[in-house]
């Protein structure tokens, strides 16, 4: 170990010899564990001070004095894990939010009906199809004529599970379902 560093008797990390820790703003002096610097000369004579694992004493809170910065528990970082455990709670809590209200978008106002098998697996039974609604077949046959705007619109406000939407899904059967097509 470096010369001037010492362990930290609060958070048991390196700290500067002199000064406060960086890490948890313990007070400077000799560190426990660590073995203080000799006790000779008129400054210490007579005094005894703890040795190796010997913990420190509490501090003298009976004139009203209150402890220094960083001289808790050791616990500072606990808030900090307590804010980012929140932060995630809140961020997954807004994506759920938004995932939902992508799945009720899409569905609109069109009744969609689905079975579960026993395996877990959802049915839809998409029975909107060409010729139930006078928007979507324009775009159908927007899609069909190459539009690819119209394709992707289709796909977008056609009820879930529709025929509607896999035609807007493949660019008008032009391609395997997935992605945007006007790209």
């Amino acid at each position: 170990m470096d010369e001037g560093a010492h362990t930290c008797g609060e958070c048991g990390r390196l700290r500067p010899a002199e000064g406060a820790c960086p890490h948890c703003g313990a007070v400077a002096g000799w560190d426990w564990p660590v073995t203080p610097p000799p006790t000779t000369g008129p400054a210490t004579a007579g005094t005894t001070r703890p040795g190796p694992g010997t913990p420190p004493p509490a501090p003298d809170l009976s004139a009203g004095a209150t402890p220094a910065a960083g001289s808790g528990s050791g616990n500072s970082g606990c808030g900090r894990v307590v804010l980012v455990v929140a932060l995630v709670f809140v961020v997954l809590m807004a994506l759920g939010a938004i995932g939902l209200f992508v799945l009720f978008r899409s569905v609109g106002d069109a009744e969609v009906n689905f079975d579960i098998d026993e395996g877990g697996t959802i049915e839809f039974d998409g029975s909107a199809s060409y010729g139930d609604d006078p928007v979507l077949d324009g775009l159908w046959d927007d899609c069909e004529g190459g539009d690819m705007g119209a394709c992707d619109d289709l796909y977008f406000q056609a009820p879930f599970g529709s025929e509607y939407e896999e035609f807007g899904d493949t660019c008008g059967g032009r391609r395997e379902p997935g992605g945007i097509c006007d790209q």
